[in-house]
């Protein structure tokens, strides 16, 4: 028994985790701003953050922009869950 799976899933589980990403930064946000804590130091630590968290995308999209999502990833599982060696 073979199971093939493409890699476009893998995407799509790191656009989850990006949009997560994207959700929490946003709510710490609106928590800088509810509370007050608008000091200088919150500042720069956000826009440290925010400068890493860019350059982290934009390695990933340099990294990935010629990979063909399409291919599959083929795992044969009787063998991989066999246990006769």
């Amino acid at each position: 028994m073979s199971l093939s799976i493409p890699l476009y899933i893998f995407l799509f589980i790191y656009l989850a985790f990006i949009a997560l990403f994207i959700t929490f930064f946003v709510f710490n946000l609106i928590h800088l701003m509810h509370t007050g804590g608008t000091t200088m130091v919150s500042f720069f630590i956000t826009i440290l953050v925010l400068t890493a968290s860019a350059f982290a995308l934009f390695f990933t999209w340099v990294m990935l922009k010629n990979v063909d999502w399409k291919q599959t990833i083929d795992i044969n599982i009787a063998k991989t869950f066999s246990t006769h060696y």
